[in-house]
């Protein structure tokens, strides 16, 4: 299978799209979600190390997913989908339970 001249066109003015417009537009719109972590950090960090020795995961990832939700609220921001799973993946590869045992009170 050979490509025509024509579809090597096509395919590259496919990936200057996706590198110029696609790529940007998809950088920008979790870029402003990513505004939210500061606040979710600032809830979550006091309750993580307790929350991690009595809750299952999937009680921790709901209220990771509720820290979330709240803050976007605050913020008046509505998230899709994707912004939250991003925001929720981009929390666990910034989590320091070191940093959050040692903002928990008492």
């Amino acid at each position: 299978m050979s490509l025509s001249p024509i579809d090597l066109l096509v395919f590259l003015i496919g990936m200057g799209f996706a590198e110029v417009v696609v790529k940007p537009l998809a950088i920008n719109l979790f870029k402003r979600s990513f505004s939210l972590l500061p606040k979710i950090f600032d809830k979550l960090d006091p309750i993580m190390p307790e929350s991690i020795a009595k809750m299952s995961p999937a009680e921790l990832e709901k209220r990771i997913y509720g820290a979330i939700e709240g803050s976007a609220q605050e913020e008046g921001k509505t998230l899709s989908d994707a912004e939250k799973k991003a925001l929720f993946n981009e929390f666990l590869k910034q989590y320091n339970p070191i940093t959050a045992a040692s903002k928990v009170e008492g």
